[in-house]
């Protein structure tokens, strides 16, 4: 991956660097449609007609031939296919450019002076299609209803000053969907069809230096060319790049690693020189190799360096620089949690007689990956196995405009699942993506073509497939050959050339050919729905990809004398016909669900197709989650884990799929989008993502239940309960009562050689009757209590509940934060099937960009600030007014029920310590090692800090707590060492202490097992600074653990006597205390009186009988509170600053009541 320097728009100032980089992203005109007179005249080629809609076809159909078109009128084509030539190998396959113009006549969109101040103004990315409105009646299903096919064309004035002459001036664009066409001046450049891709063009030649210069681009997307949404517009970045004559090429440098080991790797690096001037160049070219953060930033001096070498570089020409380095005590690349994704950057300068043209920089990873056909993934020497997901390339409400802060947002929910790997289906992605998951360490399959040259629908990729597919591909692999996240190459999906035995199979082989001359390091693969283990397609490939053979497809007997596929469960078949070849499932499951709907009655099978009255219901549009269900190729989530538990030398599994997509609504094309993500469209997990992560993360002590309980009208009606646990076995409770005790069964199934059972992956009580109350869960594990969940009745909605991502985000307009609103009863219990209408609203800096709710069949504007809620929940997504700073206010507001909302800021640096104070802190990888436990409780006290810090305060509370915890007879430890938030270690303790921490110190994994641990059943006691530093970035920590934000404390003086009310006398921590406690603190203020689910204030202080600051006084202003998150008991108290606190015996009764009730959870929950 290639990162270049930034210049600030317009290109106006004189040229000081010898690379520069603008991105384009304002000053941009919008118009859909061809001006009048047009006739083709701007067409790429002639397309087929299209005689029937390929609209709701099955999605394993038989692709068909392709239509031959010839083009009886002129057409650009020969002006478009010189833009492919630097990525064809042979020069004599290489497309000359006409001499001659085209002949286009007088378009007025062309011309530099035409009047666009009418056009609409947009901001790249931009999406023209996702603003809607949905077409709710016609064919459109597949493509998302939304009307993303047409013309567009974008202008921006480029002023490039005189003093650039004799450089280059490149237009770089991330992806533009579909069919470009470039323009300056007036004068056509060149183009792309396939919309996924990112390319260039040269726009030096038709560059006015010293004048303003007109761009326009044309895009044209067809309808009926693509499966699901594809999005249109220029829906990624366009850079302007400038460089010497003399530069390295584009995507001009690859890495490669070899010889890894702890102590040292060997580092290849191979550098491409392009040189456009007149004259030919004797050149030095030298690398610098430095340790760079997640940021990218670059840390100390370099710890590796190639010296000047000369290279030679003819006029017009290019020549190739191969070097290497050894790099002592390298940090790995690896997966978390076990690895951790180390980096490194190569910065390459390029000098022509002593002066620097050039400098450019390299991103890589040290990484060892090798493909075990016994295992699978070996990275590193560990075997990872594949616990994947297929992702869509569209971020939901936001279509398919790229945003690094919404891609973001759905890895790290991936990553709370279990994901480790991610495949791009079926395109390549946006290079900004593969920087997320280099930076997170996931593993990647990296993917483009969904078609060769038999069509899917009638105007995809088939049709510039034969000119165009090596050009694709070797742009694909250049671009992204550089990522440590990218582990293997796919050329091809469920194409129809399977079908055409050796025909297709020598296509194959062509091209995984391209793919072994750009990168020798990585396998090429392609997946496989229908071509079997003795046929020529699967020999042609390294890896054995299959799409739903593994399970069998259409195995049931309703299914006899189909004409759709119907395959047997084929990995032994693969595996012995390619027993040195690594095979895994790159499509698995395709289950169906819409979240938090059940229908009735609840399939006794593990796996089913979708029918009305089983599983499905037509009339409204939605499938139940009991998570049985599956599209008729596919399989319930349950039947894929029983066919990779039989046979262990499968590599993993890639679900389809993880999160929601726009378009492919099988079964229900009346529909807007997709039933088989993991997670909703809007990002709120279904039922199923906690299957997966029973299954993917077996050391987090989890236990989630199915269905909610709230059923008006079903009282005594049988309501199946499910579970899904990462323990071995459970008991249901309704009401008290218990259900009786059931135990998972594959481990036994298994050993016995019997077929999968029902409860060999969820536990089910299907004959429990409904009543109102609550239903628990306990889950055990080896016979020990292991994690619980309780669900309870709610009453009518009475208010709503909103949280925010983050607590800061930048003032640009692209960062985001996402705003989940639940709506909840009086009691804050959520109300599931709540679907009241939701209007979002911001005060301060910054707009609503979209909203959703998850529903497949809500016709909506996603720009809407209104959205009812489905399923208790809704989605408002926020970002900042560019170029300004603030306090931005999010508010949710509902006709007749109560309010809410949040704060964050925006602009600004988001966190800015003063070192003497807020040490810059080491983030932990490496837990400590712990001692054994045997004591009935053990206790974790953790007190690193990010913050202000008191050393005597800090190892006083320490001493006190070991103090308190021996005396109970309990275990202790004492860290800093954020690695012990880890879920193993965790899962070793029943409380957890933070002793005034501050600030931010666990890495994104740390904090998830945090999370984790606590909402199934942690107790967690918070003292003082863990009250919520007021620039925390840990948003569920200050919303959802404390309810409240620190905003100030007393400091005119600092510390006052005051009075602490105490309000809940009968709580354990409050038992010892005075009803008015009368002590000198450092008092704080919140930002609000916290609420919620299971929220107690134990204690208030009394502010008539102290000081406060100005904005510090709350009114009704509580010191001491408790909270309950899941399972998990929250105490927090904002006593406890000075030192000499904790050897005052009141205080220390409180803390050791409190740590009795917290101690409790694991087994009684909270309420």
């Amino acid at each position: 991956m290639v990162a270049l320097l930034a210049m600030p728009a317009p290109v106006a100032a004189a040229v000081s660097l010898p690379r520069e980089q603008v991105r384009l992203d304002d000053g941009w005109r919008f118009h859909r449609g061809d001006p009048p007179g047009v006739d083709g005249r701007l067409d790429y080629d002639v397309r087929p007609e299209v005689v029937q809609s390929a609209d709701g076809k099955v999605a394993d159909a038989r692709p068909d031939a392709a239509v031959q078109v010839a083009a009886s009128r002129p057409v650009l084509k020969p002006w478009i296919l010189p833009t492919a030539n630097p990525f064809i190998a042979d020069p004599a396959r290489r497309h000359a450019r006409p001499l001659a113009e085209p002949a286009v006549g007088d378009v007025a969109f062309l011309r530099p002076g035409f009047d666009d101040s009418g056009w609409e103004e947009v901001t790249l990315p931009h999406d023209w299609a996702i603003a809607g409105p949905f077409i709710e009646e016609g064919p459109y299903g597949g493509m998302g209803r939304l009307p993303s096919w047409g013309v567009g064309w974008y202008r921006r004035a480029l002023d490039i000053p005189a003093a650039m002459a004799g450089r280059r001036v490149f237009l770089d664009i991330g992806g533009a969907m579909s069919y470009a066409t470039v323009w300056l001046n007036g004068r056509l450049v060149g183009g792309w069809p396939y919309g996924y891709n990112s390319w260039r063009v040269d726009l030096t030649p038709y560059v006015e230096f010293g004048g303003r210069n007109q761009l326009a681009i044309r895009l044209d997307n067809p309808p009926e060319s693509a499966r699901w949404y594809p999005g249109g517009g220029l829906y990624r970045d366009v850079w302007l790049t400038v460089t010497d004559p003399v530069h390295v090429g584009q995507w001009g440098t690859y890495v490669t690693t070899s010889a890894v080991s702890e102590a040292s790797a060997t580092v290849s690096l191979r550098v491409d020189v392009d040189n456009t001037g007149g004259d030919g160049a004797r050149l030095q070219v030298a690398s610098e190799i430095f340790a760079i953060d997640a940021s990218g930033a670059q840390q100390g001096e370099p710890v590796a360096r190639i010296p000047p070498q000369s290279l030679d570089v003819a006029a017009g020409a290019s020549a190739r620089l191969q070097s290497s380095t050894r790099i002592a005590n390298p940090h790995l690349w690896g997966p978390p949690p076990t690895q951790q994704p180390h980096r490194y950057a190569a910065i390459t300068t390029v000098a022509l007689n002593g002066r620097i043209v050039d400098r450019y920089e390299t991103r890589f990873g040290i990484r060892e990956v090798r493909w075990d056909p016994g295992r699978g993934v070996v990275v590193n020497g560990e075997h990872i196995p594949l616990r994947g997901v297929n992702q869509h390339h569209d971020l939901g409400a936001l279509g398919a405009a790229f945003n690094v802060r919404a891609a973001e947002r759905q890895l790290e929910i991936l990553r709370g699942m279990g994901v480790n790997a991610i495949r791009m289906a079926h395109n390549p992605p946006d290079p900004q993506l593969l920087e997320l998951t280099d930076r997170m360490g996931f593993l990647v399959v990296d993917e483009v073509f969904d078609s060769w040259e038999k069509k899917k629908t009638p105007l995809d990729f088939h049709l510039v497939f034969p000119e165009w597919h090596e050009a694709d591909l070797r742009a694909m692999l250049r671009r992204d050959r550089n990522h440590p996240s990218v582990i293997l190459w796919s050329v091809g999906n469920e194409v129809g050339e399977q079908y055409d035995g050796e025909a297709g199979a020598a296509i194959g082989r062509a091209l995984v050919r391209i793919v072994c001359e750009e990168d020798p390091t990585r396998p090429a693969t392609a997946s496989m729905n229908w071509a079997k283990a003795d046929m020529p397609f699967p020999a042609a490939f390294d890896v054995v990809n299959l799409n739903y053979q593994g399970e069998g497809i259409r195995q049931d007997p309703e299914f006899d004398g189909t004409e759709r596929i119907r395959t047997p469960p084929s990995y032994p078949a693969f595996r012995e016909a390619f027993p040195g070849k690594v095979i895994f499932g790159s499509e698995t499951a395709s289950a169906f669900s819409s979240r938090g709907v059940y229908l009735f009655p609840v399939s006794q099978q593990m796996s089913a197709p979708v029918r009305d009255g089983r599983g499905g219901d037509s009339t409204i549009r939605q499938v139940s989650s009991y998570e049985l269900h599956a599209v008729d190729f596919g399989s319930s989530a349950d039947k894929v884990f029983a066919t990779l538990d039989r046979h262990p030398y499968v590599a993993g599994e890639f679900v389809w799929n993880g999160f929601d997509y726009l378009g492919e609504p099988t079964p229900y094309y009346d529909s807007r989008s997709s039933y088989s993500g993991i997670v909703d469209l809007a990002g709120f997990p279904k039922d199923r993502y906690f299957l997966y992560q029973s299954r993917w993360r077996p050391e987090l002590p989890m236990a989630h239940i199915l269905p909610h309980w709230t059923w008006p009208g079903r009282e005594g009606a049988v309501t199946p309960v499910h579970v899904f646990t990462s323990g071995d076995e459970a008991e249901l409770f309704v009401n008290g009562v218990s259900q009786g005790r059931r135990k998972k069964t594959a481990a036994a199934n298994l050993a016995a050689g019997r077929a999968p059972g029902v409860e060999d992956y969820r536990l089910r009580w299907d004959q429990v009757v409904y009543q109102p109350g609550e239903v628990r869960v306990q889950a055990y594990r080896d016979g020990k209590a292991w994690a619980s969940e309780t669900l309870r009745t709610a009453g009518a909605p009475a208010r709503l509940e909103l949280s925010l991502d983050r607590g800061h985000i930048a003032g640009d307009g692209r960062d985001l934060a996402f705003a989940t609103v639940r709506i909840v009863d009086a009691e804050g219990n959520p109300v599931p099937d709540a679907s009241d209408r939701i209007r979002f609203s911001v005060d301060g800096p910054g707009r609503i960009v979209a909203t959703d709710n998850g529903d497949a069949t809500d016709m909506t504007p996603f720009p809407s600030p209104g959205r009812d809620a489905f399923g208790g929940l809704a989605l408002g997504i926020v970002a900042g007014t560019p170029g300004a700073q603030g306090t931005l206010t999010v508010r949710a507001e509902s006709g007749g029920l109560r309010g809410a909302s949040a704060t964050l800021q925006v602009g600004g640096r988001p966190y800015v310590k003063d070192p003497r104070h807020w040490p810059t802190p080491v983030m932990d990888t490496l837990p400590p090692e712990l001692p054994a436990f045997g004591r009935e409780h053990a206790v974790l006290v953790f007190s690193k800090t990010n913050g202000f810090r008191d050393d005597a305060q800090i190892q006083a509370a320490n001493a006190a707590l070991c103090t308190l915890a021996e005396a109970r007879g309990w275990d202790v430890f004492v860290t800093e060492n954020a690695a012990v938030f880890n879920p193993d270690a965790l899962a070793r303790f029943d409380v957890v202490v933070l002793n005034s921490t501050s600030g931010d110190t666990f890495l994104p994994t740390q904090r998830d097992a945090f999370r984790h641990w606590l909402e199934q059943g942690g107790g967690l006691l918070a003292l003082h600074g863990a009250g919520g530093d007021p620039r925390y970035d840990w948003r569920w920590y200050v919303d959802t653990v404390l309810g409240a934000q620190f905003i100030g404390h007393t400091y005119s003086p600092q510390f006052q006597q005051g009075v602490v009310e105490v309000a809940e006398p009968a709580h354990p921590a409050m038992r010892p205390l005075p009803a008015r406690w009368q002590r000198e603190e450092e008092w704080y203020a919140f930002d609000r009186v916290p609420s919620g689910h299971g929220t107690r204030i134990l204690a208030r202080l009394d502010e008539g009988s102290y000081a406060p600051e100005p904005g510090q006084r709350m009114g009704d202003h509580p010191v001491v509170w408790t909270r309950c998150i899941g399972q998990g008991r929250v105490f927090y108290s904002a006593l406890g600053h000075k030192a000499e606190t904790y050897s005052e015996p009141l205080h220390l009764r409180m803390i050791d009541g409190a740590l009795g009730w917290a101690a409790e959870a694991r087994r009684d929950g909270c309420d």
